[in-house]
């Protein structure tokens, strides 16, 4: 393991790579990775430095979308977008990848009720054309979005399936689909490691938050030190604060 500045747990050498050449095109498999090395403590002060270091090797466009998928969101805060993919899509796609007859899928680990980590279990490790990146995740999205039937969407989710080169990218890219981290990173906290990457006061990323809604916007300002320029937006959610005496 490699130790770098500020942080007191080690990084793999892999994780190294990453955040040495990570933009402009984020791989997800370092997303991967980060989210590994984020719930594999329990305390919360090191989850937000484990994010803090990451957010500030990302550009634009993939910090947006990195905190986005932090979240476990496939679609912005503000946006009414749904991937309507079900278990027995995904499940379909992962049979067939798996090379599992559905029939032998119950002493299967993926039985088990924790589908994303058996995932990772099972999925072999192998080379692909390119890897993963953030933007390809962000893309493939939209086409599950936009896709009108279940045949569209198995094809797009084997394509993507088949570009995971490695388990935890499997095991990542499921929980996504379904909404669950299980990274025990809550929005208090990914503020809390947006303030400390990009040097702000926690308290305007909170008021930034309540006043946009939507983290990824908040990212991006307070990576460019503007903050103060946030303006509702109209037709977009925001949050609220409950007064108190």
């Amino acid at each position: 393991d490699i130790f770098l500045p500020k942080l007191s747990i080690p990084l793999p050498a892999s994780t190294i790579l990453c955040i040495e050449f990570a933009m402009p095109d984020a791989l997800f498999l370092c997303f991967a990775q980060a989210n590994d090395r984020a719930a594999a403590t329990t305390k919360k002060l090191q989850k937000q430095i484990v994010f803090a270091e990451y957010f500030k090797t990302l550009s634009d466009d993939d910090l947006r979308l990195a905190v986005r998928f932090a979240a476990g969101r496939p679609f912005p805060a503000t946006s009414e977008s749904t991937l309507h993919v079900g278990s027995a899509i995904l499940s379909h796609v992962l049979l067939s990848l798996l090379k599992i007859d559905h029939n032998s899928l119950h002493p299967s680990p993926l039985h088990t009720g924790d589908l994303p980590e058996s995932l990772s279990e099972l999925w072999p490790f192998h080379s692909t054309a390119s890897l993963l990146t953030l933007q390809d995740l962000s893309f493939a999205f939209d086409n599950l979005a936009a896709a009108a039937d279940a045949a569209r969407k198995r094809e797009i989710l084997h394509d993507l399936f088949s570009r995971c080169h490695h388990p935890r990218e499997a095991a990542y890219l499921t929980k996504i689909l379904f909404h669950d981290m299980r990274t025990g990173i809550q929005e208090g906290l990914l503020q809390s490691a947006i303030a400390q990457a990009f040097e702000q006061e926690l308290y305007q990323i909170h008021q930034t938050q309540l006043l946009l809604g939507d983290i990824e916007e908040v990212a991006l300002l307070a990576k460019h030190n503007a903050l103060c320029s946030a303006s509702f937006k109209l037709f977009h959610p925001i949050q609220f604060m409950l007064a108190t005496p």
